[in-house]
């Protein structure tokens, strides 16, 4: 998104350093910050309310671990990560688009140019409450299952250890994400799995639901439920650490 052309070579384009911008001073660094915040401005305002949650979390985290780990200022900081300083103010004041955050690079850039691991970033961008969308008819149309909630680790802990078929006997309910569901796999060869149904209702799985598990602002796998309201992660041995789902009613 609002990506440049390279100008030479050694240039990767937006959001990473531009050579021709090497030297400029903190006024024209801003108005290029500006110019690319009025840009995304309608896009900004059309974000799900957990991508904006977790922006402004990476942005509180990258500030507090440049002034903690390194004491850098936002200039050099961006030099000591490759990236267009323009681009790391918006980042400090959580207004980066998911597009950049999930551009190759660059979330090892600002580790690297805060001192911090990327797992940091990664755990400050994590989804720590699930929530719902409904319809104006009431109907839940939209998800966010936060796997790392501790009420969703505890579940997953306690199926884990004792002896359980391929999918468990009990329900869970999830109040603040509106659903139920059951927990499978993680014993043996099978990967993990979650059924899913309506809120404590055993007898409604939701079927054909569509399904995006993400960390951060990387899809990491996606999908639909089956005829039970399960959905499997493929090739997966356990539930992804700082995960969370999207869950979207089909229309």
């Amino acid at each position: 998104m609002n990506a440049r052309s390279n100008r030479s070579s050694g240039n990767r384009g937006w959001p990473f350093r531009d050579s021709s911008n090497d030297g400029e001073n903190s006024v024209s660094t801003n108005q290029r910050m500006v110019g690319q915040l009025l840009r995304r401005k309608a896009s900004a305002a059309n974000l799900p309310a957990w991508e904006s949650r977790s922006l402004m979390a990476l942005g509180i985290e990258v500030t507090q671990s440049r002034d903690e780990r390194t004491g850098r200022s936002m200039q050099e900081a961006a030099q000591r990560g490759g990236l267009d300083p323009a681009f790391f103010a918006i980042v400090e004041a959580g207004k980066a688009t998911p597009e950049e955050i999930s551009t190759p690079g660059v979330l090892g850039s600002l580790a690297r140019s805060v001192g911090a691991k990327v797992a940091d970033l990664e755990s400050a961008m994590s989804v720590q409450e699930s929530s719902y969308s409904s319809n104006p008819a009431g109907q839940i149309v939209a998800v966010i299952l936060s796997l790392c909630q501790p009420n969703f680790l505890n579940t997953a802990n306690a199926y884990k250890s004792t002896a359980t078929p391929e999918i468990s006997d009990r329900l869970w309910d999830d109040e603040e994400a509106g659903i139920s569901y059951k927990i499978g796999g993680l014993s043996g060869s099978q990967p993990p799995s979650l059924v899913f149904y309506e809120f404590g209702d055993e007898g409604s799985p939701l079927q054909g639901w569509r399904i995006s598990l993400r960390t951060g602002m990387d899809e990491i796998a996606s999908g639909e439920t089956d005829e039970r309201g399960a959905f499997t992660l493929v090739g997966m041995s356990d539930f992804p650490a700082n995960a969370h789902m999207v869950i979207r009613r089909p229309e």
